[in-house]
């Protein structure tokens, strides 16, 4: 009998890489590779249907992120936990970061295809809120923060890419979703997980149109107290 595999066979195309990090990432926020597994490089390999250069470098880019890490003398990864220490520190850093990005965003003023592409990707999140997709939604949160960072136009606030997926990929673990679920209803039985979501959409928001406007001073405030608002969140992360 066989077994089916957590990872679906990819495609062969010119992004493969790309294409394999992006998968296990989206494993990896589901909970399909949960907190703890590990993944025999010759195994995922084969189910991947890929060979070992290209998941060697799939998995590296997942290492930089800070999703995964080598055990067993290389040979075998395994799926970090993030717990609300490592999630206070991330955002401690990042609320730093994201506020310069959309100042120095809001400085150059977003390109037409920006401006298109921000609006697509608040869309997307609305979306992906109700019925809640939690894959489909951090795809579009990572790339939206991942966009302003872009378009500060600052080479040293795009290096910080990886800090910014993995900070992301952390809110939509399933066990760090689900002690934010409990612990926020606990705390204040009126409130819901889907009303933390609904609020965040209210500050992107208000982050894009500061851009629009050429309002640095107001895209870095609200850019600040996005990610504060996830620094007071982050202790009900575990």
């Amino acid at each position: 009998m066989t077994t089916e595999s957590p990872v679906s066979s990819l495609q062969r195309g010119p992004r493969l890489v790309d294409e394999v990090a992006a998968r296990l990432r989206d494993r990896i926020t589901d909970g399909t590779l949960s907190a703890g597994t590990r993944l025999p490089q010759v195994v995922l390999a084969e189910q991947l249907g890929v060979s070992r250069t290209p998941l060697r470098e799939a998995l590296r880019l997942l290492e930089n992120d800070g999703l995964l890490k080598t055990v067993d003398n290389n040979r075998t990864v395994e799926v970090v936990t993030v717990g609300p220490d490592d999630l206070l520190d991330m955002y401690q850093l990042r609320e730093v970061i994201d506020g310069l990005a959309a100042k120095l965003a809001a400085q150059h003023g977003f390109s037409a295809e920006e401006a298109s592409l921000a609006q697509h990707l608040l869309n997307e999140m609305a979306e992906s809120s109700d019925p809640y997709d939690p894959v489909r939604r951090n795809r579009a949160h990572t790339q939206f923060h991942e966009m302003i960072a872009v378009a500060s136009h600052n080479t040293k606030v795009q290096s910080f890419a990886p800090l910014i997926r993995t900070s992301s990929a952390a809110l939509y673990m399933p066990l760090n979703r689900a002690h934010a679920e409990a612990s926020l209803l606990a705390e204040d039985p009126a409130k819901s997980y889907k009303q933390i979501l609904d609020e965040s959409q209210v500050q992107h928001r208000e982050i894009i149109e500061a851009i629009l406007a050429r309002e640095p001073a107001a895209a870095e405030a609200a850019a600040r107290h996005h990610i504060q608002r996830t620094i007071r969140l982050a202790p009900h992360f575990g």
